[in-house]
């Protein structure tokens, strides 16, 4: 059945309003397709004529042939989610011909499509304004951007924002009911947002750990005494608006274990509740410091990527329990001002993403990596003995094949190393093994820095509110910790830490890779009691020398990926549940992107996908030489 049109004018408003003015006015609307959200203030001064109330539109340029408008719909349905048909009740139709009409089979096809009202625009008109393509809801005011609403169903988020096309950033002022308990993310068409080589994050959506910055939005660190002390920043941290330059929309902040420390998710959480994992039976922790940043990257396809920040695992542990990718870039690749750290001897701010193609299209302008030049040194490959091998042969065998493909890709042997061995040479004199003089040196930094990095929000909290600021169990234990540490203690952790670094330095020399076993368990599980802090062994809080402490101490970059599942009954679900086994390629500091490369290099050859899927198992079962592994 066919509808008739009704012609809509649309003119220009005679005082159009200061575009950039925040608007304090906003609207939710359920559709058929879903909720929306939309803010009264638009960057368009104009008027539409015989329109009342709030209407769904669409603006699509076109010469006014079906074709093109068949392309035009065909295109949004498949690149944008926040568009669908609810929004052709209403057509503008910007006319990139100069002929303002409508032909019999255009006006029959537009029918067809459901649409009740149309107004015709001479693209020239709006050369200068900002009508992008895509949906909108129509007053008689003007034509209004608008965002989709989700839920966050894993609990990833802290606070929700919406960022308009001047890049200001504000909360979020709509919730819907599928979203609870949880907070209502919104999400903006990506057809506003066209590609530019002006900005090549165009229209990307990013969640942001909530120890980062943003104007507009309160930091809290995952403890509410210092958003209730700081407030809303009234700045935006350096890496941040770095991603805004580039184009990204920003549309949140990511939940994580207090002042990024590592906190397990039954017994440290006091103020905001740890995130879920979204891999397997659901009960596995996210991984910290960065719990929401993995989580949501995995749990999301309307997300893009996360940013976290890396101390001694941050980004890594969680991009690795929820099975995506994860990079720590090397140190000093992008300042941490603006970020609450633990120590700027280790702090990177990093990346996670659930596609391996997104994540290098953001490293490389995030980080201004540069283009390979000539290599100083041929490349080397080394097979580290004191991580290899593994129990359990079909999981030694599945990172056989990645050295291969490593040795394929470099065109070089692996070089078996063992670090433990390689110290006796470089201190015989030292009584000392590698593991033991190192033991303490990251767990010295974290301590340190937890205590003094923090001293400043103590005395202001203590000035404002005349008592001491609450925070979590592990914190306060950090607090206690840091407090007896003399100079002279923290004098020898950093000479330490500088001579960790010269000695992998002189392994690996200008062009190494390492490969190494990052993660072959399943992630642990959420619901395990664990001891009080001071109870804990040392082992439990940072002491040791893990083998995810190397790129922190030596400040080389370092990115985890999946190569495999593992099977696992679950005594929640009581079902074999998979997890993802996950590798990581270390490199020689300041190259970043060879180790990118060569990860995806290897994944290519490997046929493992560069993307994984979101939900409970991030690989099909049929999906290249995984199903052949034994593994899925």
């Amino acid at each position: 059945m066919l509808f008739s049109l009704d012609f809509c004018e649309i003119i220009p408003k005679e005082n159009p309003r200061d575009v950039k003015s925040p608007s304090t006015i906003s609207s939710a609307v359920t559709l058929p397709s879903g909720h929306y959200y939309f803010i009264h203030n638009t960057s368009l001064p104009l008027r539409i004529k015989d329109i009342s109330g709030i209407q769904p539109a669409t603006v699509i340029n076109t010469n006014g042939s079906v074709p093109s408008l068949k392309s035009a719909i065909d295109r949004f349905t498949e690149t944008d989610d926040v568009f669908n048909p609810d929004f052709l009740s209403f057509v503008v139709l910007v006319f990139t011909n100069g002929q303002l009409q409508l032909s019999k089979p255009t006006y029959e096809y537009l029918t067809s499509q459901g649409t009740c009202k149309v107004a015709l625009v001479d693209y020239s008109s709006w050369a200068n304004g900002f009508l992008n393509e895509g949906p909108y809801f129509a007053t008689n005011d003007g034509l209004f951007r608008t965002w989709k609403l989700l839920p966050d169903t894993h609990g990833a988020f802290v606070s929700s924002l919406v960022q308009d096309e001047h890049r200001v950033i504000g909360y979020l002022n709509a919730a819907c009911a599928d979203a609870a308990p949880n907070l209502t993310i919104a999400v903006p068409s990506r057809l506003y947002y066209p590609l530019s080589p002006d900005f090549p994050l165009n229209g990307l959506r990013v969640a942001i750990k909530d120890n980062i910055d943003i104007a507009g939005a309160k930091t809290f660190g995952s403890c509410k005494s210092y958003g209730e002390l700081y407030g809303i920043s009234r700045t935006t941290a350096p890496a941040v608006q770095r991603l805004l330059d580039l184009g990204a929309i920003i549309v949140g902040k990511t939940g994580m274990s207090q002042f990024a420390d590592a906190e397990s998710p039954t017994c440290d959480f006091v103020d905001f509740h740890a995130p879920f994992n979204p891999r397997g039976d659901g009960n596995r922790s996210a991984g910290g410091s960065s719990y929401g940043s993995g989580a949501a990257a995995a749990a999301y396809d309307w997300l893009d990527f996360t940013v976290g920040t890396d101390t001694g695992g941050s980004c890594r542990v969680p991009a690795a329990n929820n099975c995506i990718f994860g990079l720590r870039p090397s140190r000093g690749a992008m300042t941490v001002d603006g970020t609450l750290i633990i120590h700027r001897d280790l702090d990177t701010v990093g990346l996670l993403s659930r596609d391996m193609n997104i994540l290098v299209r953001v490293a490389v302008p995030f980080y201004r990596l540069p283009s390979r030049a000539m290599l100083p040194a041929p490349p080397k490959f080394i097979y580290p003995l004191h991580l290899f091998p593994l129990q359990g042969i079909e999981v030694q065998q599945m990172f056989n094949r990645v050295a291969q493909a490593i040795e394929f890709t470099l065109g070089v042997k692996k070089e078996a190393i063992d670090f433990r061995q390689a110290w006796k040479r470089w201190r015989p004199i030292e009584d000392r093994s590698f593991d033991e003089y190192f033991a303490s040196t990251l767990f010295q930094h974290v301590v340190w820095g937890e205590y003094h990095e923090r001293a400043k929000f103590r005395e202001e909290y203590e000035f404002t509110f005349q008592r001491y600021p609450m925070v979590n169990p592990l914190a306060r234990h950090r607090w206690y910790s840091g407090a007896k540490m003399t100079d002279k203690e923290f004098e020898q952790s950093l000479s330490e830490r500088q001579e960790y670094q010269s000695f992998i330095e002189s392994i690996f020399g200008e062009n190494t890779f390492m490969l190494t076993p990052f993660l072959y368990m399943e992630p642990e599980p959420r619901d395990v009691y664990q001891p009080a802090p001071n109870e804990r062994r040392l082992q439990e809080t940072g002491w040791g020398l893990r083998q995810a402490f190397q790129a922190s101490m030596a400040g080389q970059p370092e990115i985890v990926f999946p190569i495999g599942l593992r099977p696992t009954l679950s005594n929640i679900s009581q079902v074999q549940e998979k997890y993802g086994i996950i590798a990581s390629i270390i490199g020689t500091r300041g190259r970043d992107l060879d180790v990118l490369e060569l990860t995806c290099s290897v994944l290519d050859q490997l046929k493992i996908p560069r993307a994984v899927l979101t939900g409970r198992v991030p690989f099909e079962a049929s999906q290249g030489p995984l199903k052949s592994t034994g593994f899925l």
